[in-house]
């Protein structure tokens, strides 16, 4: 079973607090610009990225609509030589 020791408190809570170092001041506010200049960083980037992101929605887009495009007027030619034919056949 362990024993409970009392031992005498040779420290006063002052000589305790004047021993941990505080920042200053100073070093507080360049922590802060710093904090505040990593976050304007991270934003740019994250622009950056969505940019690019935008970028290739739409280039998907772009190529999307010319292929429909094409599809469109190849299966209108398509039926303007079918009627063409049909009509040929008639005659």
């Amino acid at each position: 079973m362990p024993e409970f020791v009392n031992t005498p408190n040779f420290y006063q809570d002052s000589d305790i607090l004047s021993k941990i170092n505080l920042p200053k001041e100073e070093s507080v506010l360049q922590v802060q610009r710093t904090l505040q200049e990593t976050q304007k960083i991270q934003k740019s980037i994250s622009n950056l990225e969505d940019s690019e992101e935008k970028r290739k929605k739409e280039t998907k887009k772009h190529i999307k609509k010319k292929n429909n495009d094409c599809i469109k007027r190849v299966s209108s030619r398509h039926s303007f030589f079918l009627i063409e034919s049909v009509h040929k056949i008639r005659i």
